[in-house]
């Protein structure tokens, strides 16, 4: 985030070696959602790795983007989105 200088735009960053919980489990997740005091059903997930991003979010019910960069997408459909850039989240947020 730093090297992008993309830090500013987030509210916060949940690191799992900080907050001793990782992905796949429910709890990392929970953690950002309390700590942005959110809902899951108002926030969505973006990631590339999809048995722990997708599956983890997905558990706590929210909503996912999967930034599949050349992987096979037979579990495609258990994404909510699926994208190969991500700027391409922006196509779907303008909706």
């Amino acid at each position: 985030m730093d090297k992008f200088e993309i830090k500013k735009y987030f509210k916060d960053v949940i690191v799992s070696a900080a907050v001793g919980e990782r992905k796949p489990f429910a709890e990392i997740f929970n953690i950002a959602l309390n700590r942005l005091n959110i809902k899951p059903e108002e926030a969505f997930f973006v990631g590339d790795y999809y048995p722990y991003d997708i599956v983890g979010a997905k558990d706590v019910g929210m909503k996912t983007f999967w930034l599949n960069q050349g992987q096979k997408d037979e579990k495609r459909e258990h994404a909510d989105f699926v994208i190969s850039e991500i700027n391409e989240i922006l196509n779907y947020l303008n909706d």
